[in-house]
Formats: structure tokens, C-alpha cells, sequence
């Protein structure tokens, strides 16, 4: 057949230029003798390590003088079932302050009422009445006097000795019997346990009565309110030392054993 057509290609490549992926020209990012793009060669290097300059991972990121090692170890968890002495140490020394400070309350009131009851008076006995009384010294008796406005009295005494004397009593003390207020007002000062015979008057109207009976002792109001002070104070110190001396010594105990001995 005739016409025109066009030439096949020749086989093979001219002895030219040759294509994009062979020759000693340049080459693509993945190797050759030329610049090479972020993977190993023998150019420089991204940021992972090879021969050339080393990134940002190279090195020592996580251990050594890097931020994250090299640092001050945490301090041990140490179970505070292991530290001696025990906690309870300190717990009973305040159950013992507690029960101190109990008996001293208990004391001081029952020191207070006994010496009260044991001043109230023994015999009473109206305004202008005489009455025989046997008192001993001992007690330091005293006349005590009962009335709901205050009055005008006088008082003497008689027997035992011929040396009975009443004295004005410092200061006011009263004393509570029922729903009776007496306050005391002279001491009958008398030389030795006997019968005196006593008589009290008041210059007006008004109901007083009068009576004798034993002084209230201010000794045993005194041991009471020491009592209250010092057992309690005593058995809250020995608490508080207690509870320093534990607290120090499971300390000094702690840091043992953190330190492996």
C-alpha cells in the first residue's frame, strides 16, 4: 500500500540527553552523588541522626543531663504502720490527761461540798432565846445568823471555863442549808471542848434567827482548788510531752528507713 504514514521510532535512545531517571546529571530527593533531601546520606541531615549534623532527638533526650534525667529522686513511700512507737502512745497519754482532769473536777467538788456541809450549823435557836451548846475548839465554832434584812444583834456567852469570847469575823462567809442563807458573823473562841450557854438578840422586829456550828474550813476548799489545778495541769503536760517525744521519734524513725537502715 502506498501513502503517507508516520515513521516508527527508532529503537532504543539517541546518544543525547538522556530521561529524568538515569544519567550523571542530578537526581531526585531519594539518593545519587547529589544533595539528599531529610533521609540519611552522606549530605547533611533533617532532624533524625545519621552521619551528618545530628536534630533535635539526637543525644541524650530522656536520660542523662537531658531535662528529664539527672534529677533529685522522690522520697520512698514508707507505710506509717511501720513507725515506732505507735501512734497510740500519744492517744493514751491524752486518755490519761482526760481522766485528770475528771478526777480533779470530781475532787475539787466533792472537797468543796464536804467542807460546806460540815460547817452547817448544829443548833439554832431564835432572837432573845438562850441555848446550852457544846462546841470544842477544835472546829472553830462560829455564830451564824439568818435573816432577810440586815439587823442590829448582840450576843454573849457564859460557861465551860469562864472564858468564853465572841469576835467580829473578818471578811463574809455564808453557807447554804436548804433554802436557809446563813452568814456567819462572830467566832466563838473557847479554850477547851465543853457546854457554853449562848444568847443573841436583834434591836428590831424582823424574824432572825440564830445558830452555831463549826467554821467552814478553808483547808479542804484550799486542797479542793488544788486539785482542780494541778491534776489536770499535770496529766495535760505529761501529754504533751508524750505526744513531742512520739512525734519525734517517728520522724528520726521515717527517715531511717527511707534511707534503707
Amino acid at each position: 500500500m502506498t501513502g503517507d504514514h508516520a515513521p516508527f521510532p527508532p529503537h532504543g535512545s539517541p546518544p543525547g540527553a538522556q530521561g529524568p531517571y538515569a544519567g550523571p546529571g542530578p537526581r531526585g530527593p531519594f539518593g545519587g552523588s547529589g544533595p539528599q533531601g531529610p533521609y540519611p546520606g552522606s549530605g547533611p541531615q533533617g532532624p533524625y541522626p545519621g552521619a551528618g549534623g545530628q536534630g533535635a532527638y539526637a543525644g541524650q533526650p530522656f536520660g542523662g543531663s537531658g531535662p528529664y534525667g539527672g534529677g533529685p529522686l522522690s522520697t520512698p513511700w514508707v507505710s506509717p504502720k511501720l513507725l515506732r512507737p505507735p501512734l497510740w502512745w500519744a492517744w493514751a497519754a491524752w486518755g490519761v490527761a482526760l481522766v485528770c482532769v475528771v478526777a480533779g473536777v470530781a475532787l475539787f467538788a466533792g472537797g468543796v461540798s464536804a467542807t460546806v456541809n460540815g460547817a452547817l450549823p448544829t443548833k439554832t435557836f431564835a432572837a432573845d432565846e438562850t441555848v446550852s451548846v457544846t462546841v470544842d475548839p477544835a472546829d472553830d465554832p462560829v455564830v451564824y445568823l439568818a435573816s432577810a434584812t440586815p439587823v442590829q444583834y448582840t450576843c454573849s456567852v457564859t460557861g465551860g471555863d469562864g472564858r468564853g469570847l465572841l469576835a467580829r469575823l473578818p471578811g463574809t462567809m455564808t453557807v447554804t442549808q436548804g433554802t436557809t442563807r446563813w452568814q456567819a458573823i462572830l467566832a466563838l473562841n473557847v479554850s477547851r471542848t465543853g457546854g457554853y450557854v449562848l444568847k443573841c438578840g436583834t434591836l428590831q422586829s424582823v424574824g432572825a434567827r440564830f445558830a452555831v456550828g463549826p467554821s467552814v474550813d478553808a483547808g479542804g476548799i484550799a486542797g479542793g482548788v488544788a486539785a482542780l489545778v494541778l491534776l489536770p495541769g499535770a496529766g495535760i503536760l505529761l501529754a504533751l510531752v508524750v505526744t513531742v517525744v512520739v512525734l519525734v521519734r517517728r520522724s528520726s524513725h521515717r527517715r531511717r528507713l527511707t534511707a534503707g537502715g
